[in-house]
């Protein structure tokens, strides 16, 4: 099905909108983090397990999800899991909730990602940036919206029913536009086929590494902030996004060299950790937590690309799978810092953050294909 251009700009405009909810939910959750922490009198450890599990379910569900839409379509996959995020939301069960909403809202994100891709062929790494600045929004506006809440003794659930409202009105529209077809059938596990080639592991490694980084500076921010003073928790979360946010719109406008661009933010975003280490000034932090987001900001985006590329044949088992691995990346990589943070303190944990980051501008530099063909 030939998907026409009043579709497409329908399509990109629901894609933009469902990626800036899902950043104002994720933010929302790092938001309560600490909240949630206090109230159940949790370690830094069980934190850090409280974070995995939300990504638990986003490890298996979204590779699942694209094979199945590979097969039969985005749109009953789409549909689903916007109902579900929605509709899953446990404030009792919290950890329950997590593993649901988790799972869906990365399936949405990997297939609306997928779909952005196939929808504006010629401008992907444009587009791709776009919907990532959209989620970033989103992520801003949560810490935001939560402190002003907070002036009128409401807390963070409101945010949690925000959410909820804005993603029924963006399955409505899924439900109502024509999107393209599903690749002609294959034999075998889609899943399987693109395993087989050494890219697109690569581009898994890359994702796992990502998201645990990310996700690492986004829900340890208010007790990494404790370095400065207390005070600048919402701040530095907010900060943060908007810095991330700022550098993939500025990212959007280029059209070349975006694999050395990536490697060289991730490169900066190390030493931006570095100086917070030597500097604990609430401004210093404020500043580089700013920076350490706007340099980091193309990686989740090329590293999409270049998965897609990978697997062009199978977009959405492609999406999917690179999903899993940055869920993977979710689960572990806080948790353990979690445990050195228990075991040798706040500045040991930041610090190995910032060594992972380095891990990561090596493995993508080490890449020809990524630095020269993306």
């Amino acid at each position: 099905m030939t998907v026409d251009k009043n579709s497409v700009r329908r399509i990109n405009a629901v894609s933009y909108l469902a990626m800036a909810t899902l950043g104002m939910y994720l933010s929302a959750y790092q938001y309560a983090l600490a909240d949630i922490t206090a109230e159940f009198s949790l370690y830094a450890w069980a934190s850090g397990l409280l974070i995995a599990m939300h990504f638990a379910a986003s490890f298996f569900i979204p590779p699942a999800a694209g094979e199945i839409a590979d097969r039969v379509g985005r749109k009953p996959v789409l549909l689903a899991c916007f109902l579900c995020a929605a509709l899953s939301r446990s404030i009792v069960l919290l950890a329950l909730g997590a593993l649901i909403t988790g799972g869906a809202a990365n399936t949405i994100e990997s297939s609306m990602s997928s779909l952005l891709s196939q929808c504006n062929p010629d401008e992907e790494p444009r587009v791709m940036n776009l919907s990532q600045m959209y989620f970033c929004g989103g992520a801003v506006l949560s810490p935001l919206y939560g402190a002003l809440l907070a002036r009128f003794g409401l807390d963070w659930r409101v945010i949690y029913a925000t959410v909820i409202l804005i993603a029924l009105v963006c399955a409505a529209i899924v439900a109502q536009t024509a999107l393209p077809a599903a690749p002609p059938r294959g034999k075998g596990l889609y899943f399987g086929r693109i395993l087989r080639r050494p890219f697109y592991l690569l581009m898994l490694a890359g994702m796992f590494l990502y998201v645990g980084i990310e996700e690492s500076a986004a829900f340890w921010s208010g007790t990494y902030a404790q370095m400065a003073g207390e005070g600048i928790e919402s701040a530095l979360l907010a900060v943060y996004w908007f810095g991330m946010g700022a550098g993939r719109l500025l990212v959007s406008r280029v059209k070349r060299r975006l694999g050395l661009i990536t490697i060289a933010g991730l490169a900066l975003s190390a030493v931006s950790f570095g100086v917070m280490l030597a500097f604990r000034s609430a401004a210093a932090f404020l500043v580089c937590y700013a920076l350490a987001g706007f340099a980091v900001a193309p990686a989740w985006p090329m590293l999409m690309v270049g998965a897609g590329k990978a697997g062009s044949d199978v977009p959405d088992t492609a999406a999917g799978g690179v999903m899993a691995a940055g869920s993977a990346g979710g689960m572990l990589i806080p948790f353990f810092l979690g445990l050195v943070q228990t075991a040798a303190g706040l500045r040991a944990s930041f610090a190995l953050l910032a060594a992972i980051v380095v891990l990561e501008a090596v493995l993508l530099g080490f890449s020809r294909e990524f630095r020269q063909n993306l």
